[in-house]
């Protein structure tokens, strides 16, 4: 039978084991979370570090690959700085309105020119298509087809701005690609399934509201002597060159836009 010190020192040593064991997994989860957060660290300093190179890229580098909306954004920034350095900027900015306008306007008109070329090319690819491919026929829906990618560049380039006289190439455009789907009094050089120029209706349908908004936006900017001067005529043009199956106008079509410009008499 065992005495009382004897248990006693069994009791002991057990808790004095326990004590140790509790203190070394104390000491490991201290060293895990160390651990842990030594690599919640790392990473940190890792997504804050620069890109390779990017501590030593130049200005000029910077020129190249900055987007034109962060640029605007440096810009306003910079304007909004109250010091010397921002009046400098400021006053170093507007001494280049002129080249700044003078560059935006050519732009427009360059992009005006593109766009009129594209609608004439497509146009000239699908005859050319049909009279050596398919014994000159072609479906009627193929002349929309083919100019349908432009109109998106069209309202592009009207929300350009009246500054850089977008709205005026806009429509400059717009009245060339239109004409453009209209194949009755081309001469008849290709025959077409369907039922002929009014199969182009659903097209000239979104010409009108794209003409429409063009003309809202000059409104809206005071060209109101813009939209006197020639635009019904161009668009009575437009109507007088699409004929129908009975040699007559196709006076139905952009009735928003004329009804828009009759508003303004």
């Amino acid at each position: 039978m065992r005495s009382k010190s004897s248990s006693k020192s069994i009791c002991e040593s057990k808790q004095h084991l326990c004590r140790e064991f509790a203190g070394k997994q104390s000491r490991q989860k201290r060293k895990h979370d160390d651990e842990d957060h030594k690599d919640i660290q790392a990473k940190r300093t890792k997504t804050i570090e620069p890109d390779d190179g990017a501590s030593n890229i130049s200005v000029e580098d910077v020129f190249d690959l900055v987007s034109f909306s962060a640029l605007k954004s440096i810009c306003a920034k910079l304007l909004d700085d109250k010091t010397a350095s921002g009046a400098k900027f400021r006053e170093e900015l507007l001494s280049c309105t002129q080249d700044i306008l003078a560059h935006s306007r050519t732009e427009a008109k360059r992009e005006k020119n593109a766009i009129i070329t594209a609608a004439k090319t497509a146009i000239h690819e699908l005859v050319e298509k049909a009279v050596t491919e398919a014994k000159g026929k072609a479906d009627c829906d193929d002349w929309p087809t083919a100019l349908y990618p432009l109109l998106p560049r069209i309202k592009a380039l009207r929300n350009c701005g009246s500054l850089a006289g977008g709205p005026e190439s806009a429509w400059g455009a717009l009245i060339q690609v239109a004409a453009s789907c209209i194949y009755e009094w081309d001469g008849g050089y290709v025959r077409t399934y369907g039922f002929g120029e009014t199969d182009c209706d659903e097209f000239h349908d979104a010409v009108d509201k794209l003409m429409l908004s063009i003309c809202e936006a000059q409104k809206q900017d005071g060209k109101i002597s813009w939209l006197q001067d020639s635009r019904r005529e161009e668009i009575w043009d437009l109507q007088e060159q699409a004929k129908d199956d009975h040699n007559k106008p196709s006076t139905y079509r952009y009735q928003k836009t004329l009804e828009f410009l009759e508003f303004l008499e």
